[in-house]
């Protein structure tokens, strides 16, 4: 692909992602966009595919070609199979494969982060509260959790990227606001990593700026007495925390024991290798398992767990690979997301994590070489 090309699957891609994130305010279905998606990285492969394309790519690429032959294998031997998982599965990961060919042709610069980043954090606002508005309509009240902030934890990473420190931390102050206030246990652990790192670099990068070190130092006890205050005073928050204190899993525990129950008890040895098929969870246990291993291990079996083992390794061979220690630790600031909602929720298949994904082209961008 040219340079050109590169930058219209950019920009169309990053378009896409904002369209799905609004997908109440277009006259299209969330599927139109999944398929834009995917379509996408069908023509990326085609056009540039066979460059050398490096192992994460390659088991990327595999990990889709394996969900798409259950989903058809299931199609077409049993039970009409629900499609919503495959989309999104396909969106989050043809986005990473996107990332990283842009990457290659070292298209995701940090002038296209920062304008990413504020665009995607200032549309997020509008969903947070579209999703509250639809919550509090189905459910008659006003206390809930919130799953969509999840789409402010997945942008952290690139606010390391950006260079402007007021930028980088009035997104942060925005971030952990809705993150805060959603009182999704999983995603307010999942921030602690990427906050610190966020801190410690706006910091290291203006430690000869008196000025600039005084301002973030104001902003910081500022945040901190809001966010304090904000903890205290709202009600539902402490009673998650002490729900949590409690040992209160919101029914995880169970979910994760009959899954890990229905794979060790497998009728064969071919149930344990391949699995039960797609959406071989609902079908056993009734409910997804919140958790992509043991999801795994039910639908695709071993194979599939270890598939995914083999992308998640393949991804800390990247890490190990950069050489630089700022785009070490955003790799690992993405990477410890990625695991905390891979275990206690769903990662490779929340299409919100192609927002995670961005960052990973910068740092192939900028990498003094190639990585195969």
């Amino acid at each position: 692909m040219n340079r050109k090309q590169c930058i219209y699957i950019r920009n169309i891609v990053t378009l896409i992602i904002i369209c799905n994130i609004l997908y109440f305010i277009f006259p299209f279905p969330p599927i139109f966009w999944r398929l834009g998606m995917s379509a996408i990285g069908i023509y990326v492969f085609w056009k540039d595919g066979q460059k050398g394309i490096c192992t994460l790519e390659k088991i990327t690429l595999f990990f889709i070609i394996v969900n798409l032959t259950y989903y058809l294998t299931s199609y077409i031997w049993l039970d009409d199979p629900t499609e919503t998982n495959l989309g999104n599965t396909f969106f989050c990961m043809m986005s990473l494969f996107i990332f990283m060919r842009l990457g290659h042709h070292k298209q995701i610069t940090e002038e296209y982060i920062t304008i990413a980043a504020i665009i995607i954090v200032f549309v997020s606002i509008p969903r947070y509260h579209y999703d509250s508005i639809s919550l509090i309509s189905y459910f008659g009240r006003k206390v809930f959790t919130l799953n969509i902030s999840t789409l402010f934890l997945v942008s952290l990473p690139m606010l390391i990227i950006i260079k402007n420190k007021y930028i980088s931390f009035f997104l942060l102050f925005i971030c952990i606001s809705f993150i805060f206030s959603s009182a999704k246990r999983g995603n307010v652990v999942a921030m602690i990593i990427p906050i610190i790192c966020i801190v410690f670099y706006l910091i290291k990068e203006n430690k000869n700026n008196i000025f600039g070190i005084v301002i973030l130092t104001i902003f910081i006890i500022i945040s901190i007495n809001y966010f304090r205050q904000s903890i205290t005073e709202n009600e539902y928050i402490l009673q998650r925390i002490e729900q949590t204190k409690n040992g209160d899993d919101s029914n995880r525990g169970m979910l994760y024991s009959k899954s890990w129950e229905t794979w060790k008890d497998s009728e064969s040895y071919s149930q344990l290798f391949w699995g039960h098929g797609w959406d071989g969870t609902v079908k056993t246990i009734g409910n997804r398992s919140h958790n992509d291993w043991l999801e795994l291990l039910v639908d695709f079996g071993f194979f599939g767990f270890f598939v995914y083992f083999l992308l998640i390794v393949s991804f800390i061979c990247l890490i190990v690979e950069t050489k630089a220690k700022k785009n070490r630790a955003i790799l690992i600031c993405i990477l410890y997301i990625w695991l905390i909602k891979s275990f206690v929720s769903m990662a490779y298949s929340e299409e919100y994590l192609a927002i995670l994904f961005i960052p990973i082209g910068y740092i192939i961008s900028t990498n003094d070489k190639q990585i195969y």
